[in-house]
């Protein structure tokens, strides 16, 4: 077995990490509880957790840039603009509602968590979704690698309509599909084309 690259050893880990975050540091502040009331309190009752797991996902987002720079070396020219493109901008996005929930919430829990989700959950979200489908296509994996990242699009595909259309439902699920499918992608593309 080769050595995996720093890219996509780094992308899984930070993903492990984020996914931890949300489970244990974020949830209870997020959308995942639908009485507002509990959010901001849990929000205001514990500042540190609630800045510490956006941190997680922001170095997540950073490392997801990374690592697709990292395979994106690996398509055409073409393809591989266009799939940084949708990853850096997906990115911008991210960190940008990111942002939002770490400075406007709780107070401004009403308008900021909203648009935190639709720049997070659908934008970026859909950037990188499509940014994983340009790499997909465009260059040689096997078939179970290639399997698990369409399992993985598809459930960023579900995330970026969930997003959309205000279905949590369809966020939870498609969240949990993408928090183990994509450490599971970033090692076996890595494994794949190192």
């Amino acid at each position: 077995m080769r050595k995996l690259p720093l890219p996509p050893l780094a992308c899984a880990a930070a993903h492990v990490l984020a996914a931890l975050s949300m489970a244990l540091l974020l949830r209870p502040g997020t959308e995942a509880e639908p009485d507002v009331a509990l959010r901001v309190r849990w929000i205001s009752e514990h500042p540190f957790l609630w800045r510490a797991g956006w941190a997680t996902w922001i170095f997540a987002a950073g490392t997801l840039v990374a690592f697709c720079r990292w395979w994106a070396r690996r398509a055409s020219p073409r393809q591989r603009a266009l799939a940084m493109a949708l990853c850096v901008f997906g990115a911008a996005f991210d960190v940008g509602g990111q942002a939002l929930y770490l400075s406007a919430l709780p107070e401004g829990i009403a308008w900021a968590q909203p648009l935190g989700t639709l720049l997070t959950a659908a934008v970026a979200n859909g950037l990188y979704t499509a940014s994983f489908a340009t790499l997909l296509v465009s260059t040689s994996l096997d078939t179970r690698t290639r399997a698990v990242g369409w399992v993985v699009v598809s459930a960023g595909a579900l995330m970026t309509v969930s997003a959309l259309v205000g279905i949590v439902a369809g966020l939870a699920s498609a969240t949990a599909v993408i928090v183990v499918g994509l450490p599971v992608l970033c090692v076996r593309v890595g494994q794949a084309l190192a």
